[in-house]
C-alpha cells in the first residue's frame, strides 16, 4: 500500500467452522473505518507523549549513515472477518473495453473485421458479458483476520532511495514467521527495515544489520 502502510491477512486454523461467527466486510471499509483510525490514534498519542516529555520519539533502529528510525503502529480485527469483494467497475464499460481489445488484438493479426472471434468463449454476446461483469461486482472472498500496519517513522528527507523497499519488506515478513514472531511484531520489522533500507542508494548498501535494531523488534517479549 506504499505510504499507506501494509495489510496482512491471517487465515483461520484449518477446520475451523465460524460460518455463523463472522461478519462480511469489504477491505476498504475495515482499513478506512476501523484499523485507520486506530493508527492515526496510536500515532496522536505517541506524538503527544513525545511532546509533553520534551524527548524525540524513541528510535528502533539507527541507519548507516546515522537516520534515527522509530516504530510504526500495527492495529487488527478483533476477530475473523468475511471479506465481500465489490467492483464499482460498470459492466457497460467491461464490455467496451472487452471490445476493443478484441479489435485490437485483430488489427494486429492481420485479421481486422473479425474482432468478436478473439474475445474468448462465452464473451461472444454483448448481453452475456454483461450479465457475467454485473454478476461479479458483489461476491463473497476470503475470511481470515486483517492486520494492517503503518509505515515506519522515517523523516521524509533521509529517503535517498526506494528501491529493493519491497524485497527487504517481504524477506523480513518470512524471516519473523520462520522465527516465530508474533504478526504485529513481524509487521513491524518488517516496515522498519523497509525504512532503513530507503536512507541509502541501491537496493542493499541501506539494509540494517542486527547491531543496528533495538531488541524489542527482533525479541517483543524480552522487554
Amino acid at each position: 500500500m506504499g505510504t499507506r502502510g501494509a495489510v496482512l491477512l491471517e487465515r483461520p486454523p484449518a477446520g475451523t467452522d465460524l460460518r455463523n461467527e463472522v461478519q462480511e466486510r469489504t477491505l476498504e471499509g475495515i482499513l478506512t473505518a476501523e484499523l485507520g483510525p486506530q493508527l492515526e490514534a496510536a500515532r496522536n498519542t505517541a506524538a503527544a507523549a513525545a511532546a509533553a516529555a520534551a524527548v524525540p520519539s524513541p528510535a528502533v533502529c539507527v541507519s548507516a549513515s546515522g537516520v534515527r528510525i522509530g516504530a510504526g503502529s500495527v492495529a487488527a480485527t478483533e476477530g475473523y472477518v468475511r471479506l465481500v469483494y465489490t467492483s464499482g467497475r460498470d459492466p457497460s464499460q467491461a464490455t467496451r473495453q472487452a471490445q476493443a481489445a478484441a479489435h485490437r488484438a485483430a488489427a494486429l493479426n492481420a485479421d481486422a473485421g473479425r474482432g468478436d472471434s478473439y474475445r474468448g468463449s462465452g464473451s461472444t454476446a454483448t448481453g452475456t458479458t454483461t450479465r457475467v461483469a454485473a454478476a461479479a461486482t458483489t461476491a463473497p472472498g476470503l475470511m481470515g483476520r486483517v492486520t494492517l500496519a503503518s509505515i515506519a517513522d522515517l523523516p521524509k528527507d533521509a529517503v535517498a532511495d526506494t528501491t529493493g523497499a519491497g524485497d527487504s519488506f517481504i524477506g523480513s515478513v518470512l524471516y519473523g514467521l520462520a522465527t516465530g514472531l508474533p504478526l504485529p511484531a513481524t509487521l513491524r520489522l518488517a516496515a522498519v527495515v523497509a525504512a532503513c533500507k530507503c536512507t541509502e542508494l541501491g537496493a542493499r548498501p541501506g539494509l540494517p544489520i542486527r547491531s543496528q535494531l533495538a531488541l524489542e523488534l527482533l525479541h517483543p517479549t524480552a522487554v
